[in-house]
This record gives C-alpha cells, structure tokens and sequence, in this order.
C-alpha cells in the first residue's frame, strides 16, 4: 500500500496564517480539494480539553496508515500544550506514521525519541506569549 501526504493546519493566535500553512500544505504535496488530504481546526479561545475540541485533528489520526507522512507548518500547529503536543506525537507514533514540521524542518519517525521536540514546542510558545504579551502592551501605551 502506497503511503500518503496528509497535511494537518492549527490556526489561531500566535500560529501561521491559515493561507501560509496551506501554501506549505500544496508544497508538499498534500492534496488541498474538498475530501483531500489537509485537515484543518480553528483553536478555540479555552482550548482546555484539545483532544476533544480539536475534532479535524482527530478524524486526521483516525485515517492515517503506517509508513504515511503528516506535514505540519511550524511546532505550534501541533497541539497546544506541551501535554497535549506528547499526546499527539503519540498518537502519531502508534500508527506508524512520520511527522515532518516545515519550520525549521525536521522529520520525526515513529522511533525517535520527542523530547527534544517537547522543549522546543515549550519554547516557542513561551516566545509566542512574550510575543503577544508585548504586542498588547504596545496597544495599551
């Protein structure tokens, strides 16, 4: 069975624009038609319970195969805590899958150790806060 390029876009703050993650998405490969390959969620503005409210991401694991490829456009497209981001690498993991994040390029097997993509997804998000953190202050002045 032949594997296939599945894209998987999060948008919501401090996350590339859903037309940047979709120009990733057609790069590569994936397909961007209705019923195609790229899965997309919006993030809500509590997301408290990700594994339940992200539903596309879901239905995105629901149909992965072993050996297939899920491209992602930055770290944070991955989830949106670290906890949740293990979960998802997991999820991924058990189904055979390879995970390839665009932003900075790096292509995780379903062997390789993710703690090291757990502190850079912790990384970032903290710079994404500081980011937004400053950009209201800014707004405020």
């Amino acid at each position: 069975m032949e594997s296939v390029i599945w894209g998987y876009v999060l948008t919501g703050p401090g996350r590339p624009s859903r037309e940047t993650q979709l120009k990733v998405m057609g790069y590569v490969g994936a397909d961007l038609g209705n019923g195609g390959t790229v899965w997309e969620d919006d993030l809500p503005a509590r997301a408290t319970r990700p594994q339940s409210q992200l539903h596309e991401r879901n239905f995105l694991l629901g149909n992965l195969s072993a050996g297939d490829r899920v491209h992602f456009a930055s770290l944070l497209c991955l989830g949106v805590s670290p906890q949740d981001v293990d979960w998802m690498l997991d999820q991924l993991k058990r189904k055979g899958a390879t995970v390839i994040i665009h932003e900075g390029i790096r292509e995780i097997d379903p062997a390789d150790d993710r703690t090291g993509v757990l502190e850079e997804f912790e990384k970032a998000r903290r710079a994404m806060h500081v980011r937004r953190s400053r950009a209201k202050k800014r707004e405020s002045e």
